[in-house]
C-alpha cells in the first residue's frame, strides 16, 4: 500500500507523520471519506466542497487546490491499482510549537484501500441505543472524534450497531452516519447534523415518496413511527428496526426504506452516465 503525504506517495510502512503535528497533538484538522464504484470516485466534487468548507470554519489553508486534491486521490487510487476503493482525506493543522494557537504549515495525507462490502445482513435492519453522549460543532467534520468515539464505545458495550447522539431529548445522528424517521407519511430528520453527501441524494429521492421535514427530533418523536434508518458513503441506506427496548415499525426493514436504497443504486448508476469522464 502506497499512501500520499502531501503528495508524495510512500510505502506504508515508512509513511509517518511528526510528533509536533497539531493533527496528533489537539486534534487539529478535517477529513473526508470517499468511495469508487468501479474505479470511478462518486460524488467527489460535494465531498471536497464540504471539507473545504469545514477547513474554512476552523481557520485551516488546505494547501492546495479543489482541483489539485482530487488529482491526488485519482493518483493514489492508481498507483494502488484499486477498483473498488475506500479513501480517507486528511488534512491536519500542520507541524507548530505546541499550544492551541501557533503558526504551522498544513498538510494532508491520502489512505486509499480496497473497498470491503458490507455483510448483507447488515441490510436486514440493525439495532441503535441513545447515547448520553452528545457531539459539538457538527457542521464540520474534524478529526477531533472523542464524542464519536465513546458512543461508539457505549454501542459497543451493548452490543448493538451504533448510538444515537442525544442533548436531552433530542436526538441527531449516529457517530458516523445520518439517521432518518419515516412516520405518518413524513420524512424527519435533523438540521443539526453533518450535512452527509449521501443524505442530500436521499432527501431528494425520498420527495417522491414522502414528505421531506428538516426538523429539530425528539425521542417522542420515535413512538409509533413506521420506519428509521441511516446513511452514509460507505453503507449507502441501512435500516433501524430497533433503538434501546422500542421496537420500529415490524421490527423488520420497512418497504420505503428498501426502495429508496433501490432509488439510490439507480443514482449512482445515472451518476456515471452523465459524469463518464469523471
Amino acid at each position: 500500500m502506497l499512501i500520499n503525504i502531501n503528495g508524495k506517495l510512500i510505502p506504508r510502512e515508512k509513511a509517518c507523520i511528526s510528533v509536533f503535528d497539531h493533527g496528533l497533538l489537539y486534534g487539529d484538522g478535517v477529513f473526508e471519506t470517499l468511495r469508487t464504484y468501479n474505479g470511478k470516485l462518486f460524488m467527489a466534487d460535494q465531498h471536497l466542497n464540504r471539507l473545504y468548507l469545514s477547513a474554512k470554519q476552523m481557520q485551516l489553508v488546505i494547501p492546495i487546490t479543489k482541483q489539485q486534491m482530487k488529482i491526488e486521490i485519482e493518483k493514489t487510487i492508481k498507483k494502488n491499482k484499486l477498483d473498488e476503493a475506500y479513501i480517507r482525506l486528511t488534512v491536519t493543522r500542520g507541524i507548530g510549537e505546541m499550544g492551541l494557537v501557533k503558526d504551522c504549515k498544513p498538510q494532508f495525507f491520502i489512505i486509499a484501500k480496497e473497498f470491503v462490502v458490507y455483510d448483507k445482513n447488515l441490510y436486514d435492519g440493525v439495532n441503535l441505543i441513545i447515547s448520553k453522549y452528545s457531539r459539538t460543532l457538527p457542521k464540520i467534520k474534524s478529526i477531533n472524534f472523542l464524542a464519536n468515539i465513546l458512543a461508539a464505545r457505549e454501542a459497543k458495550q451493548k452490543n448493538v450497531f451504533d448510538a444515537l447522539f442525544s442533548h436531552g431529548d433530542e436526538i441527531t445522528e449516529c457517530t458516523t452516519s445520518n439517521f432518518y424517521i419515516i412516520k405518518n407519511g413524513r420524512l424527519l430528520t435533523s438540521p443539526n447534523v453533518l450535512d452527509g453527501i449521501t443524505r442530500a441524494i436521499v432527501l431528494k429521492l425520498a420527495e417522491k415518496y414522502l414528505k421531506v421535514e428538516i426538523r429539530k427530533l425528539m425521542k417522542n418523536d420515535l413512538v409509533n413511527c413506521d420506519e428509521c434508518f441511516l446513511t452514509n458513503t460507505t453503507m449507502e441506506i441501512v435500516p433501524v428496526v430497533k433503538i434501546d427496548a422500542m421496537i420500529i415499525g415490524k421490527g423488520k426493514a420497512g418497504e420505503i426504506t428498501k426502495q429508496l436504497h433501490v432509488d439510490f443504486k439507480a443514482f449512482v448508476q445515472g451518476y456515471y452516465g452523465s459524469n463518464s469522464k469523471k
